[in-house]
């Protein structure tokens, strides 16, 4: 194999990894309240801002009458609000509300305890060691343009 083929197949594998512990991260806690297309679509409003009910369909490859309901029951909890498009006044933004970021602060933590319990569980501490010399490098490859 070559040193190319050799990377390829290191990105490849490291693409699965975090896949796999996202998912079992997210089954490993359930969120009073949210359901896991509020909980992704909230954590979406968060990191990237308001976008309309079409596009976070689109974002989160839900049908749009789907990503309605979604949007519905949020904002009837509280977690979200529409405001109408300053350019389309036909369209609506969808933005997370205060206490929907609480709530997204909620749902950090359980995530973060829950992969932690799994990293204590399954890790060694020169494992734990490893790993977090190995983020440390991820995260500067993450700040490169």
């Amino acid at each position: 194999m070559t040193d190319e083929e050799d990377t390829l197949r290191t990105a490849q594998r490291l693409r699965l990894v975090v896949d796999r512990l996202r998912r079992v991260v997210r089954q490993a806690g359930f969120v009073e309240g949210l359901t896991r297309t509020e909980e992704a679509t909230l954590s979406r409003l968060e990191r990237v801002g308001p976008l309309t009910t079409a596009e976070l369909a689109d974002r989160e490859r839900l049908r749009s009458q789907t990503m309605g309901t979604v949007v519905r029951s949020l904002v009837e909890s509280g977690f979200a609000r529409k405001t109408p498009d300053s350019t389309d006044r036909r369209r609506e933004q969808v933005h997370i509300t205060p206490a929907g970021l609480a709530m997204m602060v909620s749902v950090n933590e359980l995530r973060d305890r829950d992969l932690a319990t799994l990293l204590e569980r399954e890790l060694s501490a020169q494992q734990r060691s490893q790993l977090a010399e190995t983020l440390s490098w991820l995260e500067n490859l993450g700040h490169r343009k």
